[in-house]
This record gives C-alpha cells, structure tokens and sequence, in this order.
C-alpha cells in the first residue's frame, strides 16, 4: 500500500495458542459486568461529543442515537440494545433508530479531562454474542486519548447480513490523509452463540485473533505508539452495512461478557 511499504506479516510469536495473554502480564483491566449497573468510573454510554447524555456517528451515516437507555447490565452480561423507535431532537434532527454503547475515553473534548480508562500495548478481549440482520453493525475498537479520529484500531467488526464474517481493520493518518488496512475472516456464524475477539498490540505490530487462533497480523512503523481505549457499540444503518430491511428484527441486541485487558510488567 501506498506510505505504507513497511506494512505486512511478521514471524513474531503470537500469544499462546488458548488466546490468553502471554504467560506473566499483568490484567489491568477485568470488566465483568457484575451488579446490575454500569461502572460509571470506567464507561461512559456515548461519545466524548455526547450533547445532554446523547450522541451519534454521522460521519459514516449512521441512523441510530446512542443513550443511556441502550445499556443495560444483568446477570453478569451487558446489554447494548438497538431499537426501532424514531427520535427527534429539540434542533429538529431525525433519528429512526435508538441503540447502545459503552467508552473508556475522555467524558469531553476538555484536555484536562483524564479518559477513563487506556492503555499503550497490551492484550485486549472481549467476548461478545452479536446479533444477525441487516443494518446491524457491531464494533469493539480503539481509539486515541486525543480524541483525534486515527490512529483507530478495529479489533472486530460484525455486519448483521454477514454474520460469520469477522472483519479487521487498521486506520491511520499519512500526511493529511486517511490510510487503511483489513482483513475480511470467513469464521463460524457469530450470531448463534458466544465467541472472544482479541489483539495482541506490541510496538510496531498486532495481531488479531477470534477465540484463540489467529486472523490476521499487520506490522510496520504507522503502529499505534500512543494511549488507546475501548469502545463497543451497536450501530444501526450506514454506509456500509446499509438500512435495516423488513427481515431484520427489532429490538436487536449486542451482549457482553467481558472486556480484559492485560500488559506486560
């Protein structure tokens, strides 16, 4: 790819076969969703341009409002639930869709905020149930502490008409411009049950991995060298998944086990 020669695989030895951390890192963070409420120390419910507890991702022509109303934690499991159920803002702004998502970044746009949670380098899981249909998107990423769009690591994407492809992506800014890198994996259908998405970042590399085995590595210099934290969200309509259709049922619902995160001591 253009700027990015140095990009490719590597023979670097990946995490031990199970898809645990490597043996003696430390976990930093093990989010286990217990009680019945949010962690409001750790996650925030929207994004750091939330306007009165609400947000959205118009950039990529999403349809839905993330809210609160959207998380919900029971039973050890969170729940990120998009719902057919159209809003419209005091500034006339139309919303068809309703759905839920959780942040470990800064609450504002405000320097002096600390994010919430974030890491350079580590090992980092989550184990999901994703729902299928069309217009369903479901995401964990990374994001910088800046709050500047890139670097952007994609640890999985699931779009809800192709359920068992997991899909990664790598995205970083090269002299004003956006450069990308991905990995399409045909896998088994994610929707029918639970599986764990990880990446092992280390300096100048990562590896992507889906319960255990390994998907896809990328290495080169544009590696993400600075803080990250961690975003899930379901997403609903876009420019790349499409709108939801007839066939696709409501309300649909992302569910999470845990998030972890580990780095070496």
């Amino acid at each position: 790819m253009a700027g990015m020669a140095a990009m490719g695989c590597t023979s670097a030895a990946g995490p031990a076969p199970d898809g645990q951390a490597p043996d003696g890192w430390d976990l930093v963070l093990d989010e286990g969703f217990d009680g019945d409420t949010l962690d409001q120390d750790t996650w925030g419910t929207c994004h750091w341009w939330a306007e009165d507890g609400f947000c959205t991702l118009s950039s990529t022509g999403e349809l839905e409002r993330y809210g609160p109303d959207g998380v919900d934690v029971a039973d050890g499991t969170l729940r990120l639930t998009a719902r057919d159920e159209p809003v419209t803002t005091e500034d006339g702004d139309r919303y068809e869709y309703t759905s839920g998502m959780i942040s470990s970044g800064r609450a504002s746009d405000d320097a002096a905020d600390e994010p919430r949670f974030a890491f350079t380098y580590g090992y980092a899981e989550a184990r999901l149930r994703v729902p299928a249909g069309r217009g369903l998107w479901s995401a964990f990423w990374l994001l910088p502490v800046t709050n500047e769009p890139l670097p952007e690591i994609d640890v999985v994407e699931v779009l809800g008409d192709t359920p068992s492809t997991a899909r990664h992506h790598f995205h970083w800014a090269l002299e004003g411009r956006t450069e990308s890198e991905g990995r399409d994996r045909e896998v088994d259908d994610l929707s029918a049950g639970w599986h764990t998405f990880a990446v092992d970042w280390r300096p100048g590399r990562i590896i992507w991995l889906v319960d255990g085995e390994q998907t896809w590595e990328l290495s080169g210099p544009a590696i993400s060298d600075e803080p990250m934290y961690p975003v899930i969200n379901l997403a609903v309509g876009g420019d790349w998944p499409g709108d939801p259709d007839g066939s696709t049922e409501f309300p649909a619902t992302l569910e999470v086990d845990h998030i972890r995160v580990w780095q070496q001591p």
